[in-house]
This record gives C-alpha cells, structure tokens and sequence, in this order.
C-alpha cells in the first residue's frame, strides 16, 4: 500500500488547489463583476450542480471502495470500471437531456441561457468523469499534478477574457472548462490502470448500492444547496454573492481537513474486509488528527472573519463577514461527519444508513431556510445549513457507535482547547494592537499558529509530538526530539 501519510498530504495539496483558485478567481471576479455578477452566477452553477450531482449518481463514493477492494486483479478491474463506466454514461444522458429541458420550458433561465448553458457544460462532461478510479488505486500524486496543472490554465484565461462586469458569462464558461479539463485529462490517463471491454458486463449488480447512494446525495444536494436556491428565489443577487463567497472561504478549511479522511477511505474499505483491529486503529488516528487540526481552525475562523472578508473581497462584501461566524461551527461538524458518518459507513457497505439520515437533513433543512432566509437572509441560510449538519451527523453518529467502537482521548482534547485558548489571548492582542489589515491578518495567522503548536508541544500532545519528533529526524538525524 502507498504512504498514507504521502496520501493525505496529496490529497490536501489536491483539495486545496481544487479551492484555493477558484478562491484567487473569486477575489478577482469579485471585484469585476461585483456582487450581482457573482450572484447570477452563482445561483446558475447551482442549479446544474442538481444536475451533474444526479447524473454521477453515487461514483464517488461507490467507485472508490470497489476499485480499492478489487486490489490488483487486472481483470476484474476492468469489468468493474466498463460495467461502472457504462452505467456512468447512461446517467449522465439521462440527465443532461432533463437540464436541456429545464432551460427550454423555465423563462426565467430562457432569459439567461447563454449563462446556464455554459454553468451545465459540467454536465455534458460528466461522461469523462473516472476520478474515482485514481483515489481507489490511491494515486493522489497524479491527481494533484492534474488539478493544479489545470486550475493554472483556467487563472491565466480569467484573466485574459473576464475584464467588465458583462463577463459573467464568460466567468461560468472558464469555470466549467476547467473541471471538463480534468474530467478529460483523467479519461486519458486512465489506459495506465484499466482497459474498457464491451461484453459480460453485468450492469445490474452495481444498481442497488448506487442508487441507494445517489438518493443519498440526491437529499444530501438538498440540504447543502437549496440554501443557494432558496437565497436567489426569495431575496436577490447581492445576497447570494455575500453567502456564496463566504461559503467558499469556509470550504477551503473543510475540504483541506476532509482530505484527510478521504486519503483514508480505500485504506478503511480494505481493512474493514481484513483487519477490523487495525479499522478501529485508522478510525482512532483520523479523528485524533482532525481534532488537532480543526479545534484551532474553528477559533481562528471566528477572529479573522472580518479581515479576511475585507482582504479577499473588498468592503462591498463585508457582510458576508457576520456569515462567516455563523458558518465556524460547521468546520469540527463537517470534518468529523465526513469521516465518521460518510467515508466510515461507506467503506463498510452501510451507505443506506446516510439516506435515511438525509431525508431528515434536508425536510429540516427547507424548513429552517423558509423560517430564517426571511429575516436574517445569507446569515439564516448559514445557520440553517450548520443545524442541518449537526442533525444528520447526530443521528448517523448513533448508527456508528453501535457498530465500532471510537476511543477520544479526553486529555488530548483538553489540552487541544487549552493551546487553542492560548492561541486567541495572542490574536485578540495582536488585532488590539496592530490596525494594519494586511498585517494583522498575518500576525494573527501565523504567529497564533505557531502558539497554538507551540503550547501543544509543552503540554505533550502526543500526536503532535510523534510527527514533530518524526520532521526532526528527518532533517536534524534525531538529534532533537519531544518527550
């Protein structure tokens, strides 16, 4: 097996590409096409991401755990990647003719359909969506030379073509360009690992688990983008641009912390089936290594909101900073449910556990953002999406703790918010003291950083002191080590 360590810092370096530009293009769109031009598009791409969602049924997840139990048997290999690959494109028509006819029989898309035309390319190139395959074989550094590869292309052609705020249009084009670039980039690539064949495909074995998992993600859409819609529906565009970048800034954390967890999914799929001491084992360090990482985060986020709305985006945006707080909680949520009440069940074949904890999400979802859009627009829909979380990993978090035992060091974690507490006594002094936003954004990110590892390391965190002393050794030979 490759390096799960390599693996999860791949898979962050991969994930972090796959939102650090699109934040760099935001920070540059932002102030071109204003919050307007970002809410239109915005609320385009999330109409086709219904779409493109529903057309990927559950490949994500199902692709991964059957490529990573398959193993090295060629030939089962590539009968289950052409039997996948079949029902994939099958799915992907289906639906991309179902997004024609919503823009044929809508007015108000009619009115825009140059707009949503260029949003649904996503669609249309989900026929050569296999990343599925490489996150099974583990393959993170192709993936991530991949991602940044073409994230840089589409950068330089944001800044070539979208110049006034007309070019909105174009800005959806660039943007679905680029993930068709992936998609296509994988499809060729793929010849290293499968070979397509064409007879004794038996399609009807993968259909219960993948539409169990697309009715999955069908609820789990729901309550992770109906915000969007029911933003745009029921207040304007200005507003859909504050919550949609706030979104984004808080999904650069999520997704660098839930790359993690998903560099572990083929390892948990292949030791669910062999090793269950060993799954409990993997289990026990993920969540270890996600509290470390995400107690922290959660209070930097709230400290740093308001700078960082006004670095990024401009004083035009600033009441996204408000959305900002509200959204923190979802950061220790998201990650911990992703592991343990996503990537865990999915590995162990439980996927129909999520559905029925998604139903529940979203219903309570569309409730919350009827009640709260109303009065506290962009802020209720973030509070209604981080309630929604909570539920949803509130219940499936009893499915799992009947299955497999979660041992939580209460110790460390205390230590963690004690390092954590040390670590905001320095921000709240630097912001007091430094009126420089540039400056006080960095002193507060990189000196409270370091205090916050720091004091974990006087307080003997072991995790943290195990790859501490792991770096030292590397570099200094083991001369210095953390007891």
């Amino acid at each position: 097996m490759r390096s799960l360590a390599k693996n999860s810092l791949y898979n962050i370096l991969y994930q972090t590409t796959g939102l650090i530009f699109p934040l760099i293009s935001s920070i540059y769109v932002s102030r071109i096409l204003m919050e307007d031009g970002i809410g239109k598009v915005a609320y385009a791409q999330n109409i086709a991401s219904y779409f493109a969602s529903a057309a990927a049924l559950g490949f994500p997840a199902y692709g991964i755990r059957e490529i990573a139990r398959i193993g090295a048997e060629k030939n089962a290999k590539n009968k289950a990647f052409s039997e996948m690959f079949a029902i994939n494109a099958i799915s992907t028509t289906v639906f991309a003719l179902a997004y024609i006819l919503l823009l044929a029989t809508t007015q108000p898309f009619r009115e825009e359909w140059g707009l949503y035309l260029c949003a649904g390319l996503t669609i249309a190139f989900n026929y050569a969506n296999i990343s599925w395959l490489y996150q099974g074989q583990e393959d993170y550094g192709y993936i991530t030379a991949r991602s940044a590869a073409v994230k840089v292309l589409s950068l330089a052609a944001l800044f070539l073509f979208v110049k006034e705020k007309d070019d909105y249009i174009r800005y959806a084009l660039i943007s679905s360009l680029g993930t068709a670039c992936n998609y296509c980039f994988d499809l060729f690539h793929a010849r290293k690992y499968v070979q397509i064949r064409l007879h004794d495909l038996d399609l009807k074995r993968h259909m219960r688990p993948l539409l169990i998992l697309a009715a999955t993600g069908f609820f789990g859409n729901i309550y992770n983008k109906i915000d969007v819609t029911m933003l745009g529906a029921m207040t304007n565009d200005a507003v859909v641009g504050y919550y949609s970048n706030a979104h984004k800034v808080v999904g650069i954390v999520i997704m660098c912390c839930n790359a993690i967890s998903m560099a572990l999914m083929p390892r948990l799929s292949f030791f669910y089936q062999n090793d269950r001491k060993e799954l409990s084992r993997l289990v026990d360090l993920g969540v270890h290594t996600l509290l470390l990482l995400v107690i922290p985060a959660t209070a930097g986020f709230v400290l740093v909101s308001r700078n960082v709305v006004l670095l990024l985006y401009g004083e035009r945006f600033l009441p996204a900073a408000a959305t900002l707080v509200v959204f923190a909680p979802m950061l220790i949520v998201r990650t911990l449910g992703d592991l343990l009440c996503y990537q865990l069940l999915v590995s162990m074949g439980q996927e129909k556990k999520r559905l029925y904890a998604s139903i529940w999400a979203a219903v309570v979802n569309v409730i919350l953002n009827a009640i709260l859009i109303p009065v506290w627009k962009h802020n209720g829909a973030a509070a209604a999406s981080v309630i929604s979380e909570v539920l949803v990993n509130g219940i499936l978090m009893v499915t799992v703790m009947k299955m497999i035992k979660i041992h939580i060091d209460v110790r460390a974690v205390l230590k963690m918010i004690f390092a954590t507490l040390g670590m905001v006594i320095i921000v709240l002094l630097i912001q007091q003291y430094v009126a420089s936003v540039p400056l006080s954004t960095i002193l507060s990110v990189t000196v409270g950083g370091v205090t916050y590892f720091a004091i974990g390391l006087a307080l003997r965190i072991e995790l943290l002191s195990e790859n501490m002393n792991k770096i030292l050794e590397k570099f200094l030979y083991g001369r210095i080590r953390f007891r």
